[in-house]
C-alpha cells in the first residue's frame, strides 16, 4: 500500500510540476470585424419569458482578458481520461458486496481490494497493474475467518 500511495503521490506532484510547460501564449491575429447587432436583435436572442435579460458587450479589454479561458477545462478532461485509462475503474481497486470465503467455506458479504489478473488488465500502467496485484495478494495480518483470505475482509456471512 506504501508504494501505491508514494506512485500516486509522485504521478500528481510531477503533473502539477509539468503544467506550466504547457502554458504558452498563443498570438492571434483578428481576421473579421466583429459584428454590429440592433437591439432588435439581442432583444429576440436573449428574451426569456418576456423578460429581457440584462445584458452587456465586452469591451475588447476584457476580451483579451477572457481569451482562453477554458482551455484549463480541456487539460483538466486530457488529464483525467489519460489518468482513468492508467489506474483503470475504482472497482479495480476496491469493492464491497456478495463474496466466498475460501477459508472458511461459506457466502459471505465482503470488502474486497485489488483485482485478479483478468480484470487487473483493465489498469493500463503497468506499475500501478504490479501494485494492484500484490494489493489483492496483502491479506489482514489477524488469524480469523473474516481476514484469513487475501484481498478480502468477510463483514458477515450469507
Amino acid at each position: 500500500m506504501n508504494g501505491l500511495k508514494r506512485v500516486l503521490i509522485s504521478s500528481v506532484l510531477s503533473l502539477i510540476v509539468a503544467m506550466p510547460v504547457f502554458a504558452e501564449e498563443i498570438q492571434t491575429v483578428p481576421s473579421v470585424a466583429p459584428i454590429a447587432f440592433t437591439e432588435a436583435d439581442v432583444q429576440l436572442v436573449f428574451e426569456q419569458d418576456a423578460q429581457p435579460m440584462q445584458l452587456a458587450s465586452l469591451s475588447q479589454t476584457e476580451m483579451k482578458e477572457t481569451e482562453g479561458a477554458y482551455l484549463w477545462a480541456a487539460r483538466l478532461g486530457s488529464f483525467l481520461n489519460t489518468g482513468y485509462r492508467a489506474v483503470g475503474p475504482i472497482t479495480a481497486w476496491a469493492r464491497s458486496g456478495n463474496s466466498y470465503s475460501i477459508s472458511g467455506g461459506f457466502n459471505t458479504v465482503a470488502i474486497r481490494w485489488g483485482s485478479n489478473s483478468f480484470h487487473a488488465n483493465s489498469i493500463g500502467n503497468s506499475a500501478l497493474r504490479n501494485a494492484n496485484q500484490n494489493l489483492h495478494n496483502w491479506r489482514i495480518p489477524i488469524n480469523s475467518w473474516r481476514t484469513n483470505d487475501p484481498g478480502h475482509f468477510h463483514l458477515w456471512r450469507r
